[in-house]
């Protein structure tokens, strides 16, 4: 029998211009109401603060990797951590977006202590204008 978990109603206070915002996101994301969008916000901040204490736990997670391939070396420096990490790195796609600058979408599965260092191994390479990482941790998630 599955039981419905209600939600608990609550009240905080906001800025004008930081609830114009989440008036927009909401909107963009495509939510109906401002509560799916402040869960979801609520959800991933739990789940980043967390990180640090499950070191053990599975992650799953997406790392992208902005940078220009003329500069020297980094193509090795790259191709190095997917041979450094090659039990953790499950997946990569390479996509040349213009002359100069390259995308590396990784998509990467290990516990959470792996994944910092190869988020730490990343941004030692000098020459990636722009990183983003994505976790997910799904032994955190209760709902």
């Amino acid at each position: 029998m599955i039981t419905k978990e209600y939600s608990t109603r609550t009240s905080f206070s906001l800025p004008p211009k930081l609830l114009k915002e989440l008036d927009e996101v909401t909107k963009v994301m495509g939510y109906e109401e401002r509560s799916r969008t402040i869960q979801m916000a609520i959800r991933n901040l739990i789940t980043d603060s967390q990180l640090a204490t499950k070191g053990d736990a599975l992650a799953l997670g997406t790392i992208i990797v902005l940078y220009n391939h003329d500069k020297k070396g980094i193509d090795e420096k790259l191709n190095d951590v997917g041979h450094d990490f090659i039990k953790s790195i499950i997946a990569s796609v390479h996509v040349h977006l213009d002359k100069e600058q390259c995308l590396n979408i990784i998509v990467a599965k290990c516990n959470v202590k792996t994944m910092l260092v190869l988020e730490q191994h990343l941004r030692g390479i000098a020459g990636i204008t722009e990183l983003k990482f994505n976790y997910v941790v799904p032994s955190l998630r209760t709902d």
